[in-house]
């Protein structure tokens, strides 16, 4: 009788500890969603170098090629209503070459626009600082720079909207 009390007693504490456990993980889990913004020490601003003190209330990342369609697409839907991203600033990154970011960035996003910024990133240091991207690759974050949503591949305006209100 005792050994069976024994047996029931450790399965019991058993089943404890591996609820425990998951309950860590999953803890673990939701908060490795919550990354912060990556420093920017390894991109090189060619327009409007960004300025902690001028962030809004949230930072959109764009990681883009000049030649992508979608981000195109993308460049195109912003510029037409940045209206609606009054309360964004947004980093456009690609690491094509300067001469091709700049001229993607004067037919989609023309004129200087104080809360867009035009970066470029060697190919090496992009996966190290953002992990595996694709393109287009978006990153929103929110007022305390926490990582609030991540779109891979092509995403409309709508999308973006909805998670900076």
């Amino acid at each position: 009788m005792i050994e069976k009390r024994s047996f029931v007693f450790m399965v019991s504490i058993g089943f404890l500890i591996i609820f425990i456990l998951l309950l860590v993980y999953f803890k673990y889990v939701e908060l490795r969603g919550q990354r912060g913004l990556p420093t920017s020490k390894n991109i090189i601003w060619i327009q409007n170098k960004p300025l902690r003190e001028n962030y809004k209330f949230f930072l959109i990342v764009l990681i883009f090629h000049p030649d992508c369609d979608y981000c195109k697409y993308e460049a195109t839907e912003i510029f037409k209503n940045r209206e609606k991203f009054s309360r964004v600033n947004f980093w456009w990154i690609s690491y094509a070459k300067k001469t091709e970011i700049l001229t993607f960035k004067n037919k989609y996003l023309p004129g200087n626009i104080d809360q867009m910024s035009i970066g470029f990133i060697p190919i090496d240091k992009l996966s190290n600082i953002f992990g595996n991207v694709t393109i287009p690759h978006i990153y929103i974050y929110n007022n305390e720079k926490l990582l609030i949503k991540e779109f891979k591949g092509e995403t409309k305006i709508e999308a973006l909207i909805q998670y900076i209100k």
